[in-house]
């Protein structure tokens, strides 16, 4: 079975798979791939420090290694997935992929896992792999939990219920995390990943924002210039001459990381002006539970109705005055109006034009 024909569309990380190597002088029947996954390290709620756990990549290493050698497999390679979800098997687990594809082509017939919930807790999916993919590839498959070796069918016939399990945990880890996230909101702590331009993450609680006072003029700036009649294309233009540094790249830079997005790091635009506009993080209010996903294993992203809404006020101090922030959204909401209605009559215009020339046509015809 070719790429093309896999179940799911592969991008390939070359830094998901180690580089390849004989560690056993051993001669084995087996060409071993030794898989490692975490969906991601857990941070403590209040210090934001990693927690230490009996199924990080590296404890996940070490045992794997160990079991290969005292075997006395070859290890082909190591295929790691480090803060990839279980649920899912797709393009997103690099680790997996390149596994598959080295499996494809020959150079792998043993994958070893520390327990059936590494590998993946989407009951279907792992069945699918164990019972068909692998099999169909000469692939034996082991998990060091005790509850599957393919070489060993008799052993076999709980692998169902504990994938059965794995996957209720998912579900109910991600509804407990869901829940906790809302209730979190509701108390007007802030769940975001990244903090809004102007603010920070206080240093002694991440859920609450303090001003920047790096950028925090620069908000004020956008706010009056808009009030006094410039447009968001103006006023990006304006800021991008003047070198001002946009919120994405003056992040990183706070965070001492570099950047990922790289040459194609983004300037200031029209876009970020009025998203930056229309926040009522800058009243001191917190908005959040705006979208959701449409299921712990489909990552897509849904809007909610306004009225689903969660804000809470006063949160945090205020960079703009109300009496600014509602005369702008007073401003937005009329020329949204005024182009709601050029764009009316634009249509109303082609619409005529269109009737005509079918009219003309027909006497033509005619």
């Amino acid at each position: 079975m070719n790429a093309k024909n896999r179940m799911f569309d592969m991008e390939v990380n070359s830094n998901a798979v180690q580089s390849t190597r004989k560690i056993s002088n051993k001669i084995s029947e087996y060409s071993a791939a030794l898989y490692l996954r975490i969906s991601r390290e857990k941070i403590d709620n209040e210090s934001g420090e990693k927690i230490k756990n009996s199924v990080s990549i590296d404890y996940q290493r070490e045992v794997l290694t160990k079991y290969a050698l005292d075997k006395g497999y070859e290890i082909y390679g190591e295929y790691v997935d480090d803060g990839k979800s279980g649920v899912k098997f797709n393009s997103k687990r690099d680790g997996f992929y390149s596994m598959i594809e080295d499996i494809e082509h020959g150079h792998v017939n043993m994958v070893i896992a520390g327990d059936l919930s590494r590998f993946g807790r989407n009951s279907s999916q792992g069945t699918y792999y164990r019972d068909e993919f692998f099999p169909r590839h000469g692939v034996r498959f082991i998990s060091l939990d005790g509850h599957f070796d393919s070489d060993k069918d008799e052993e076999n016939d709980f692998a169902s219920f504990v994938d059965g399990f794995n996957e209720h945990y998912a579900r109910t880890t991600s509804r407990k995390v869901r829940r906790s996230r809302r209730i979190a909101a509701e108390k007007g702590r802030f769940m975001g990943s990244i903090p809004p331009y102007g603010y920070r993450r206080a240093d002694n609680n991440r859920h609450l924002l303090v001003v920047d006072e790096e950028v925090a003029h620069i908000v004020k700036r956008i706010f009056e210039q808009f009030k006094s009649g410039d447009s968001a294309r103006r006023i990006a233009d304006m800021l991008n001459n003047d070198g001002v540094i946009p919120p994405q790249t003056h992040y990183y830079q706070y965070m001492d990381k570099e950047n990922p997005y790289g040459r194609n790091a983004k300037t200031w635009c029209s876009a970020t002006i009025q998203s930056i506009l229309q926040k009522d993080v800058y009243l001191g209010h917190i908005t959040q539970g705006k979208r959701r996903v449409r299921s712990y294993k489909d990552d897509t992203i849904l809007f909610r109705p306004k009225e689903e809404w969660i804000t809470v006020k006063d949160t945090h101090t205020p960079i703009i005055d109300s009496d600014t922030f509602n005369t702008v959204q007073a401003i937005i909401s009329t020329n949204n109006k005024g182009r709601q209605r050029r764009t009316s009559i634009g249509n109303e215009v082609r619409a005529c034009c269109h009737y005509q020339k079918l009219t003309k046509y027909a006497r033509m015809k005619a």
